[in-house]
């Protein structure tokens, strides 16, 4: 039986964009100014990780 690969998501937050990366099985690149961007939820879990 073949793995699937895990997908990772990796953001740049540049001067006026950001830029999401999305490496895995469909890897693609998303590029949004931030002033077209309204609000951001965030959660942290106790590892300290953030989603």
């Amino acid at each position: 039986m073949e793995k699937l690969q895990e997908e990772k998501t990796f953001f740049s937050v540049m001067n006026k964009r950001l830029l999401i990366f999305e490496d895995g099985t469909n890897e693609k690149v998303i590029s949004k100014y931030l002033s077209e961007i309204n609000g951001v939820d965030a959660n942290k879990s106790n590892n300290g990780m953030v989603t």
